[in-house]
Parts: C-alpha cells; structure tokens; sequence
C-alpha cells in the first residue's frame, strides 16, 4: 500500500467573528506540505517509556510525525483518552492491542527504531488546500476541516483521508507526560474522484464528541495546545 502525505499543520487560529447567523469563532488556512515526513503511530503498551522518549525525539528533530495513540487507556485511569486508539489498533488486526504503524502500514519487525530510520519520505506528493474552522451559532460547538485537492491525483476508491488531533504536551492525572498524544480521529471516504474538477472532502468534529476527547472548544485561547495531522492513505492506481 502506498501512502499520499499530505498535510502536516500547527492548529494556529486568528480570531474573527462573523455577522451571519453562523459565526466563525477561529480560522486557519494550510496548504499541503512538499517535505512531510513519515507518520509513525505508536500504540502504548506497559513498560514502554524508553522506547516513546526515542520516538518524542525522532520527532522533536523533524524526521518523523509521531502519533501516540493510548491503548488502554482505560485501565490505567489517567484520564487520557483511549477508546479511538483500541479501534484503530483493532483496525490493523492487531491481537496485542500494542505496537507501531508506519505510513499507514502496521510493522511486525523486531527492530522497530531501524524500521523507523529506514521509512520512506519518498511518499507521493500533490497540492491540497486545506481550512480549519471553529463554528457555531452564539458559541463555539464544532470545529469543522475541509480540503480540496486537484482532479489529477492518481487515487482511487479505497483512499480516505485521515485526520488526526493530537495535544502537543500532554499530562495525565497522575503526572505522567507525552507528546503527541490522539485526542481526536476521523475519518473521511466519501469525496468523489472526478476527472474534471477539483476535489472536495470535510470533517466535523462536534462539542460533545471533542469535550470526550479532553478537547474545550469554547476556550479558544487554548487551543494552541494541539496540532492536526491530515493524511490521504491508500494506493495509487
């Protein structure tokens, strides 16, 4: 399976209130990344802190995007957030409920730091013009994200696009620490592959649904404190 990397972009809003029914509380616009680096999800398991703090500083120094997903999350009463990242571990069809998926691809190597070192950045790029929104009527109560891309890319019907929200410092109730720890995910298939336009495909992410997450979209001024990754993944024709 080929990944198409797409966007990597810090969540930095400039405030701006509309005069319609609807207002726009925060906005952003990105535009797709040339040199994104390999999405590298690591899916906690016990005894595993040694091995996150090299995979914090692999991506502290820019050669990989690092997701931490906390599987069961649960069971260790931390308060983290841990029922997405036991479903997209089982989405792998993973019986261990622990370990790494590189680019999309779940990695069964004994070796994991040479695999890491090894994954390609020579994904396929294409341009893609993205915008992130805090919306709601007298507050905020959804952020929404929406991109486009060129009719032109070479997909086909099995690519989705892969949003992923991450808290860039995370700290539990018992003190431990990450970084890059899944707050959020979606998912979106349903964009049609047109020959000739461009391409459109959105998320939603509604209050209630981020508030379960540990996310407060009504304190705007904090939402620095995230960053979205979205990525097309699936193969080319």
């Amino acid at each position: 399976m080929k990944c198409y990397l797409i966007l990597f972009s810090f969540l930095l809003f400039s405030i701006h209130v509309s005069a319609e029914t609807i207002s726009v509380f925060a906005h952003a616009s990105y535009q797709s990344s040339d040199d994104a680096k390999p999405i590298v999800e690591w899916f906690h398991g016990p005894g595993d802190d040694e091995f996150v703090n090299q995979l914090e500083q692999l991506d502290e120094n820019g050669d990989i995007h690092l997701v931490h997903w906390r599987t069961g999350a649960e069971f260790e009463g931390g308060g983290w957030p841990g029922d997405e990242a036991d479903i997209r571990v089982s989405s792998f069809q993973n019986p261990y409920g622990t370990g790494m998926a590189i680019n999309g691809e779940m990695v069964n190597e004994s070796n994991l730091l040479q695999v890491v070192g090894q994954a390609s950045r020579e994904n396929e790029h294409f341009p893609m013009e993205v915008e992130v929104k805090v919306v709601g009527k007298n507050q905020p109560s959804y952020i929404e994200i929406g991109g486009t891309f060129p009719s032109d890319a070479e997909l086909n019907d099995q690519c989705q696009i892969h949003v992923f929200v991450m808290e860039k410092n995370a700290e539990d109730i018992h003190g431990r620490q990450v970084n890059n720890l899944l707050r959020d995910w979606s998912v979106d298939a349903s964009f049609q592959l047109f020959n000739d336009s461009a391409n459109n495909w959105s998320v939603v992410l509604e209050e209630e649904h981020l508030l379960g997450s540990g996310i407060d979209i009504q304190s705007t001024n904090q939402l620095h404190k995230y960053e979205f990754i979205a990525v097309m993944m699936g193969p080319s024709n």
